[in-house]
């Protein structure tokens, strides 16, 4: 098939009188596949456009710059990428940035924001879909009657290692809260490898995690600490308080 098609190339023959023989030989070529496998010679289609591979953009490798490249970025980068959410000149400025910085790790998504912070939330929002956690609109209220009925079930030390961990059981909008089935968890960094297993340990209900913009997550727990006087009140043992010894301050612990 390679062999016609350089033929055809190399000619100067027109189009129309070589595609006749180009179907014929394609036919024969697609009749000897087997397709109940799923696989397709690609080259195929490679041969009959004339075009290689489409370049990958992660790479950013780019022969005719004097900036270096960069070799390698994460699935989220990547896909910001190839959405144009962001551009290459982008890409390279953070990894400058990364690299000024002295650290000697790849470039993530989680480091863009500490150099380039307007950029958290949508790419928080990028790293959830990425990664397949949805995001849901929350009812503040069911919220609440959620939280006052989970204070039976969930210790202080638990309730204080969720705010810490900016984690908030919460009632998506139109649900009613009950205990029986599965409670969301929403976080503004699902993907976060510490928030996963915490959450996969977690015994005291059936737990799902789910995004939320960082504004939200930031709210629910300050409503549920302000309104449910058991979280509240575990929540405030957890903070460290300053106490003045002398002119300076030392940073202590509220007695349990």
């Amino acid at each position: 098939m390679k062999g016609l098609w350089d033929k055809y190339l190399n000619s100067g023959n027109s189009q129309h009188e070589v595609s006749k023989d180009l179907s014929e030989e394609t036919s024969r070529v697609m009749s000897t596949l087997d397709l109940s496998s799923g696989m397709i010679d690609e080259t195929v289609s490679t041969w009959m456009s004339g075009l290689g591979p489409e370049p990958d953009k992660s790479s950013l490798a780019n022969p005719d710059s004097n900036e270096s490249p960069v070799l390698s970025i994460d699935r989220v980068l990547t896909t910001g990428l190839n959405e144009d959410l962001f551009s290459e000149q982008d890409i390279r400025m953070w990894d400058d940035a990364l690299g000024a910085s002295g650290s000697k790790s790849s470039l993530s998504w989680r480091h863009v924001f500490t150099v380039d912070s307007w950029r958290r939330q949508q790419l928080e929002r990028l790293a959830a879909r990425v990664y397949g956690f949805r995001s849901m609109l929350v009812c503040q209220m069911s919220s609440l009657v959620l939280a006052d009925l989970l204070t039976a079930r969930i210790s202080p030390k638990m309730w204080a290692d969720l705010f810490e961990m900016r984690l908030i059981p919460v009632v998506e909008h139109g649900n009613a809260p009950l205990l029986n089935g599965r409670i969301l968890c929403i976080s503004q960094d699902p993907s976060d490898k510490s928030t996963r297993e915490y959450v996969n340990s977690i015994s005291q209900f059936q737990a799902e995690l789910a995004y939320a913009d960082g504004p939200v997550v930031s709210g629910l727990l300050d409503l549920v600490s302000q309104h449910i006087p058991a979280v509240g009140a575990a929540v405030q043992v957890s903070k460290p308080i300053l106490k003045k010894v002398g002119p300076s301050f030392r940073s202590t612990k509220r007695a349990a």
